[in-house]
């Protein structure tokens, strides 16, 4: 379960080169918010990181759960929308929504940050 939450807080870091190319747009744009939905559905477990901000602690449990779920459900749905429109500014929405998504994973599992 510690790799599905680190995977949560990596994902839309590790979706960002993938912005690159045309056809992987809408892919990492569904793809990166999976991690949260899958907390939400079979989640829970705690991640310890004590090189971060002098020892970080990230978790699911009962209260975060729900929220994970809802966050999970209207990210995908949000990038699945996203990915159906035709612009010539989508990669830099895409990188702004990434580093959105990534905020709010932190801001969802984090339990005790400096």
């Amino acid at each position: 379960m510690n790799l599905l939450v680190a995977l949560a807080l990596l994902a839309p870091w590790i979706a960002l080169p993938v912005l690159q190319w045309p056809r992987g747009r809408a892919v990492a744009w569904i793809v990166a918010p999976l991690p949260l939905l899958l907390l939400g559905v079979v989640g829970e477990g705690t991640l310890e990181v004590p090189q971060l901000l002098l020892g970080s602690t990230f978790a699911i449990d009962a209260q975060n759960r729900p929220l994970l779920l809802l966050a999970g459900t209207g990210w995908v749905l949000g990038g699945w929308f996203a990915g159906a429109a035709i612009d010539e500014r989508r990669r830099h929405f895409g990188v702004f929504w990434l580093l959105t998504l990534a905020g709010q994973a932190l801001a969802l599992l984090a339990t005790d940050l400096a």
